[in-house]
């Protein structure tokens, strides 16, 4: 995926973000982020460095659309700090593993980076927002709940834009 490519797919994930994805209660217990997916496919051109300051200032853009004070700025800065040891962790390859899960048919890789890094982002978005063990068990069924919509928004959007997007380069 070229960088236009890539930046345009960004700006769609945070249209969909903001005016869609935010006005939609599903339920307390449920929070649908699409725009973390904007951070997991950046190229693999751009330093691990560029790639957290991309992931603060896009949780700023929602933290500022939601007024949420900075959690999504918190948790998607963590996950982008992670994400280098998670591609490490569940690469198949060693050489651009983003060019090779984009190019290649392996959807594992693919759906264990992303649910891996989803994990990430809703255990310090949810907890940062509850900020307390109290009623812990709500507070895991959100994260777990949260993490499964998101992941599966995110693998449609995949298969759905960024996958065809791939195959026509």
């Amino acid at each position: 995926m070229s960088n236009l490519v890539y930046f345009i797919h960004t700006a769609i994930l945070m249209i969909i973000q903001l005016l869609l994805l935010d006005n939609i209660q599903v339920s307390s217990y449920v929070y649908l982020n699409i725009y973390v997916l904007a951070i997991l496919m950046a190229p693999d051109e751009f330093s691990d460095t560029f790639v957290l300051l991309m992931a603060f200032v896009l949780g700023v853009i929602v933290d500022f659309a939601n007024n949420t004070m900075g959690i999504h700025t918190a948790a998607a800065t963590l996950m982008a700090y992670f994400r280098p040891m998670i591609l490490e962790a569940v690469s198949v390859r060693q050489n651009n593993p983003i060019k090779t899960a984009l190019r290649a048919s392996n959807t594992t890789w693919l759906a264990k980076y992303i649910a891996l890094t989803s994990v990430i982002y809703f255990v310090s978005f949810i907890m940062l927002e509850t900020f307390s063990f109290k009623a812990f068990h709500i507070t895991l069924l959100r994260i777990v709940f949260s993490t499964v919509a998101s992941f599966v928004i995110m693998m449609l959007y995949y298969f759905t834009a960024i996958r065809s997007s791939s195959r026509h380069e």
